[in-house]
C-alpha cells in the first residue's frame, strides 16, 4: 500500500515532543473535551442568533416596522438584500457546526455560503461599477413609503465582510487540512469590523460606521457579523489557531490569558473613561491618564500571571528534556526493532511514530504527526484500526487484536497490542500501539491448520470409526463414527483409556499388547486370526474389525485405529451359506452367468432340468441352451439385462442334453456393483411344460363352454322386427370377459290404435343364470304389452313375476308412444332415465316417478304422460354405457346427452357417435351395453 497523496495536516506535535509537555519548544498538547464542546455550543448559539437578527430585519420590512430594521430609532436599517445574505450565512454556519448532519446538510451550507458571498461580491462592485446588480431600486419605493432616509443600498464594509464570511464558510464546509486557519483568519477580520461599527456606537464616533462618504453599517448587521464571525472562529476547536487556543498546555492558556485581557480590558476601559468625562467626573487630561494607569495595571497584573506560567512550563521544560535525554535510547530501539511502534491521542492522531512504521507507510516520521489513520489508509482499514484504539481505551486496560494492512508489498497481517496511556494523574490521554508482522508466521499457521483441518476432515467423513491414542493409550481424537458405533459423546471419550471400548474380559490382555506396538509400531491389522469385540456404552458387545497405523507427531508416536463394525458381514455371510444351501436346495433350476453369457453357476434342479452337470455346462455360453429359431429373443434378453433391466416370467422354450425340447418360465435379474454396473446375471427356471398342457385343456373347455352359452343368448335375445312408421337404431355390445353372457334386452311391440311399445329393461348380474330371468321376463313382457296394458300396471305384473324368480333385481323402463296425440306414457323402474332431443335444442332427461326396481315386492308403480315435438329423438340405453369406476354416473349421463342431438341425420350414424364417445375402448369394457334409438313419429304436442 502506497501512502495517500493527501497534503498533511499541520503537524501537532514534533517527533522530539513527549505526550504531557507544553510551553516552549512548540509542543502542543490536544484540547479538552470539555473546551471543544463549549466552543461548538457558543458557535451553534452565534449561528442561531445571527439567523433570528436576520428573520427580524425582513419581518420589519414586511410589516413595516422600521424599528426591527435598525434596533434604535433613528439608526440605519439593515437592507432586506443584507438580511437575506446574513440570513443565508446563519445557515451555512450551522451546517459547518453540526456533527450529525449528512450529505444534504453539507451541500445545503455550501450552497448557502455560495450565495451570500456572491450577494457581498455583487453588492461591492456596485460600488466600483455603479451598476445596479442587486435591483435595488425594487426597495427604494419601499423604504421612502416606510420613511426610511438611509440609500436602499448594502453598505459597503457590510459587502466585503459577507463576502469574507461566505469564503470562510466554503473553507470550513470542504473540510481540507489546513483550511481551518485561513478560515478563522477570515472570521476575525468579520469579528473585528462588526465590533468596530459597535465600538463606534458605545464611543460616539461615526467614523467608525462607514467608510468615507458611503452607507454606513446599520446596527443589526454589525451585531449579525460579530456573531457570524466568532461563530466562524468557534466552528472547529480542534483545528487552527481555535485548536492552539483550546490546548491543554500552557502555551494555550497563555495565549487565553493574553487575548482575554486584550479584547476585555481596553474597551471597558475606554468606554468608563468617555462616560466619566461625558457626566462630568473628570477632565480629559485626568480621564487620559486614568484610561492609561489602567492599562498598565491590568497589563501588569496579567504579565505576572504569565510569569508565574512561564516559570512553571520552564520546569516542565526542563523536566521534559530531562526525560527526553533519558528516553533517547529507548527512541533508538524503537526506530531499530523490526515492530511497528506508534502514540496517538484520543482523537487517533499521531503523536509519535517510530521508523519502522513509517517506512511501512512511506512517509517520513514528521510528516505523520498530526495525522490520522484515515489520512493516510483506506476508510475500511482505518475505521478497524479506530475500533482497536476506542476498545483499548474504553477497557482501560491492554488488548491485543489482529490487523491486515494493505502496504506496497502485498497485504500484511499485524498482531497489534495496544496500551492505553495516562498521566500522573490517571487522566487518559491516548494510547499506545505495538504491532508485530506476523504474515509469515499467519500463513505457516493456516497452513498447519488447513492441514490439520482437512485429516480431521478425512477422518471425520471416513465411514469407519477412527480412534487416535497417544502412548500411554488416552484417546485424543475420535470421529463422528465412533460415536455413533459406541453410543458414547465425543467429551466422554477424549481423554479416556482406549479399554474401555473393549469388553472387561480382555482389557488386561490388550494393554500388554498395547504395549508390545507401541515398542515396535507398524501398520497391521490387529488380532490377526482371532475374534475381535467392541462394546458399546450399555455394555453389549459387537465383533469389530480393527487396522493399525503409527502417526509421527511432534509431541510423539500416535497410534491410528480405524475400528468397522462386521454384524452385518457375519451376519451376511452366514445369510449367504444359508441362501447357498437353499440355492443348491431349490426345485426350480438356478444358474448364474457373466454379462457376456458364460455361465459361472448351476445348482443341482437345473441338472435335473436340462441333464448338464455343472462341470458339463459352468464355462460354456448360455446359448447352448437356445434353439436356433429362439437365439434373436435370447440376444434381446440379454442386452436389456446388461443395462440393468429385471426381466420377469419370460415364457420360452429351452434345449436339455440331447436336443430335447423343454417348456420354461424364466426370470433373469442382473447383479450390479456399488456404481451400478451390471457384474453378472442370476436366472431361475421352472419346467412348464405341465402347465401349458393343463392351460390348453382348460382353454378348450372354455370356448366350448362360451360357444354354448352365446347360442342360448342368442336364441333367448331375438331381434326385434321393424315395425312400419319407427325408425330405430339399435345396438348391442356384450362384455369382453366372463361368460359373454349378461341379461340386457330391448323390445319393440305394435300395439293397438297405431301405437307403440317399447321396454328396455337389465337383469342384475351375469351368466347363463342371468341370461335365463332375461328370456322368462321377456317372453312374460311381451306378452303383457300385447294386451294393451298400462306401463304402470305392465311394471307391478313384472314386479310380482321377478319377485318368485331366485334373488335376482330387473332395472326395466316401459313406453307407450301414441303418434296421434303426439304423447308417450312412460314407467321405469329404477332404470337410468332415458332422454328426449328436440330438433335444434339440446337434449334432456325425460321427467318421470322414481320407482323401486323389479324383485323387491313394493309396487306402487306410477306411470307419467309426456308430450314431445315432431322428429323428437329418443334414447334408451342400459347402465353399461354410463358406468365407469370412481366415476360419477350423473356425470355420464350429462355426457351422453351432450352427445345426443336431432338434426336430422341418419340414426346408424349417431347410435355409432355415441358409442364411439362413451365407449372408445369396447375390448376394456366389463359390462353388456344396450342402446336404442328411436325417431318419435309424428308429434304435435310441446313437451311437458
Amino acid at each position: 500500500m502506497s501512502a495517500h497523496s493527501r497534503r498533511p495536516a499541520e503537524p501537532y506535535l514534533s517527533t522530539t515532543a513527549t505526550p504531557g509537555s507544553s510551553g516552549a519548544g512548540g509542543a502542543w498538547l490536544p484540547p479538552a473535551a470539555h473546551r471543544v464542546a463549549h466552543a461548538r455550543r457558543l458557535a451553534l448559539a452565534a449561528a442561531l442568533g445571527a439567523a433570528a437578527l436576520a428573520v427580524l430585519a425582513l419581518a420589519g420590512w414586511v410589516t413595516g416596522a422600521l424599528v426591527l430594521t435598525s434596533l434604535v430609532a433613528g439608526q440605519a436599517t439593515m437592507k432586506p438584500d443584507t438580511a437575506v445574505g446574513l440570513g443565508l450565512l446563519a445557515a451555512g454556519l450551522l451546517a459547518a457546526v453540526s456533527r450529525r448532519g449528512g450529505r444534504r446538510t453539507r451541500i445545503a451550507g455550501l450552497a448557502g455560503a455560495s450565495a451570500a458571498t456572491v450577494i457581498g461580491v455583487l453588492a461591492f462592485l456596485r460600488y466600483l461599477t455603479g451598476a445596479e446588480l442587486l435591483a435595488d431600486d425594487l426597495w427604494r419605493d419601499r423604504a421612502a413609503a416606510l420613511g426610511d432616509w438611509a440609500p436602499a443600498v448594502m453598505a459597503p464594509n457590510v459587502a466585503v465582510a459577507m463576502a469574507l464570511t461566505g469564503v470562510a464558510l466554503l473553507l470550513l464546509l470542504r473540510r481540507r487540512p489546513g483550511w481551518a486557519r485561513t478560515a478563522q483568519a477570515f472570521g476575525l477580520v468579520v469579528m473585528m469590523s462588526g465590533l468596530a461599527r459597535l465600538v463606534g456606537l458605545a464611543y460616539r464616533v461615526p467614523e467608525l460606521e462607514r467608510f468615507g462618504p458611503y452607507s454606513g453599517m446599520a446596527l443589526p448587521a454589525a451585531l449579525c457579523l460579530l456573531l457570524l464571525g466568532a461563530g466562524t472562529f468557534l466552528a472547529r476547536p480542534t483545528e487552527g489557531w481555535t485548536g492552539l487556543l483550546a490546548g491543554s498546555g500552557g502555551t494555550a492558556l497563555i495565549g487565553r490569558w493574553l487575548l482575554g485581557t486584550a479584547v476585555i480590558v481596553p474597551p471597558i476601559l475606554g468606554w468608563v473613561r468617555l462616560t466619566g468625562q461625558d457626566l462630568g467626573w473628570f477632565d480629559p487630561r485626568l480621564g487620559l491618564g486614568l484610561l492609561v494607569a489602567g492599562d498598565v495595571s491590568a497589563f501588569l497584573i496579567v504579565g505576572l500571571a504569565v510569569l508565574g506560567i512561564a516559570a512553571r512550563i520552564e520546569g516542565e521544560r526542563a523536566r521534559a528534556q530531562h526525560t527526553v535525554r533519558e528516553l533517547v535510547w529507548l527512541r533508538t530501539l524503537m526506530d531499530h526493532t523490526p515492530a511497528a511502534i506508534y502514540m496517538k491521542d484520543l482523537a487517533g492522531r499521531f503523536l509519535a511514530v517510530n521508523a519502522t512504521f513509517a517506512r511501512m507507510i512511506g512517509r517520513a516520521p514528521e510528516q505523520m504527526i498530526g495525522l490520522t489513520a484515515h489520512d493516510l489508509l483506506p476508510r475500511a482499514t482505518a475505521d478497524r484500526l479506530r475500533e482497536h484504539d476506542l476498545r483499548a481505551q474504553s477497557g482501560g486496560r491492554a488488548i491485543q487484536a489482529d490487523t491486515v494492512l494493505p502496504l506496497d508489498d502485498g497485504v500484511h497481517e499485524f498482531l497489534t497490542t495496544l496500551v492505553p496511556l495516562a498521566d500522573s494523574a490517571g487522566t487518559a490521554y491516548g494510547v499506545c500501539g505495538i504491532a508485530t508482522d506476523v504474515t509469515e508466521r499467519a500463513a505457516e499457521q493456516r497452513e498447519r491448520d488447513r492441514l490439520q483441518r482437512r485429516f480431521a476432515d478425512l477422518l471425520e467423513a471416513a465411514p469407519d470409526a477412527m480412534v487416535i491414542v497417544d502412548g500411554h493409550g488416552m484417546i485424543t481424537f475420535v470421529n463422528a463414527q465412533t460415536e455413533t458405533l459406541f453410543e458414547y459423546s465425543r467429551d466422554e471419550l477424549i481423554g479416556a483409556p482406549v479399554e474401555m471400548l473393549l469388553p472387561a474380559e480382555i482389557r488386561d490382555t490388550h494393554r500388554r499388547h498395547r504395549r508390545s506396538y507401541t515398542s515396535h509400531p507398524r501398520m497391521r491389522p490387529m488380532g490377526a486370526g482371532r475374534p475381535l469385540r467392541g462394546r458399546r456404552k450399555d455394555g453389549s458387545a459387537f465383533p469389530v474389525e480393527i487396522s493399525l497405523s503409527p502417526l509421527e507427531t511432534d509431541s510423539g508416536v500416535l497410534i491410528s485405529a480405524a475400528i468397522r463394525d462386521i454384524t452385518t458381514r457375519e451376519r451376511a455371510e452366514q445369510r449367504l451359506a444359508e441362501l447357498a444351501a437353499m440355492v443348491e436346495s431349490s426345485q426350480d433350476a438356478i444358474f448364474a452367468q457373466t454379462p457376456n453369457g458364460i455361465v459361472t453357476f448351476w445348482n443341482a434342479a437345473a441338472t435335473r432340468l436340462f441333464g448338464y452337470t455343472s462341470d458339463e455346462i459352468i464355462g460354456w455360453p448360455w446359448t447352448r441352451l437356445v434353439p436356433s429359431d429362439r437365439l434373436e429373443e435370447a440376444k434381446s434378453l440379454l442386452t436389456r439385462l446388461r443395462a440393468g433391466e429385471r426381466i420377469d416370467n419370460v415364457e420360452t422354450v429351452r434345449l436339455a442334453k440331447g436336443g430335447r425340447p423343454v417348456e420354461v418360465e424364466l426370470t433373469f435379474w442382473p447383479l450390479l456393483d456399488d456404481e451400478g454396473a451390471v457384474t453378472g446375471i442370476v436366472a431361475s427356471c421352472r419346467d412348464i411344460s405341465a402347465r401349458k398342457h393343463q392351460q390348453a385343456a382348460l382353454h378348450q373347455l372354455y370356448e366350448q363352454q362360451r360357444h354354448i352359452a352365446l347360442t342360448l343368448q342368442r336364441s333367448l335375445m331375438t331381434q326385434p322386427p321393424d315395425l312400419p312408421g319407427l325408425a330405430t337404431a339399435r345396438r348391442y355390445v356384450p362384455a369382453t370377459g366372463g361368460a359373454g353372457v349378461g341379461g340386457d334386452w330391448y323390445d319393440l311391440i305394435a300395439l293397438e290404435g297405431g301405437r307403440y311399445g317399447v321396454l328396455i329393461a337389465d337383469v342384475m348380474g351375469r351368466g347363463l343364470e342371468a341370461a335365463a330371468v332375461m328370456g322368462h321376463l321377456r317372453s312374460a313382457a311381451h306378452a303383457l304389452a300385447k294386451t294393451g296394458m298400462e306401463p304402470e300396471r305392465l311394471m307391478a305384473a313384472l314386479d310380482d313375476l321377478t319377485c318368485d324368480l331366485p334373488e335376482r333385481l330387473v332395472t326395466c323402463c316401459y313406453l307407450v308412444i301414441d303418434p296421434e296425440a303426439g304423447k308417450l306414457t312412460a314407467c321405469s323402474a329404477g332404470h337410468p332415465p332415458a332422454l328426449l332431443a328436440a330438433p335444434g335444442e339440446p337434449a334432456r332427461r325425460l321427467d318421470l316417478p322414481v320407482n323401486t326396481p323389479l324383485g323387491l315386492g313394493q309396487g306402487g308403480y306410477r306411470q307419467a304422460v309426456v308430450g314431445y315435438p315432431r322428429d323428437a329423438l329418443l334414447a334408451l340405453y342400459t347402465d353399461g354405457l354410463i358406468e365407469i369406476p370412481r366415476v360419477d354416473l350423473d356425470a355420464r349421463i350429462d355426457l351422453l346427452a351432450g352427445h345426443l342431438r336431432a338434426d336430422g341425420g341418419g340414426l346408424e350414424e349417431e347410435a355409432e357417435r355415441l358409442l364411439s364417445a362413451l365407449l372408445p375402448d369396447p375390448a376394456a369394457h366389463d359390462d353388456d351395453v344396450t342402446l336404442l334409438l328411436l325417431t318419435l313419429p309424428a308429434g304435435s304436442s310441446p313437451p311437458e
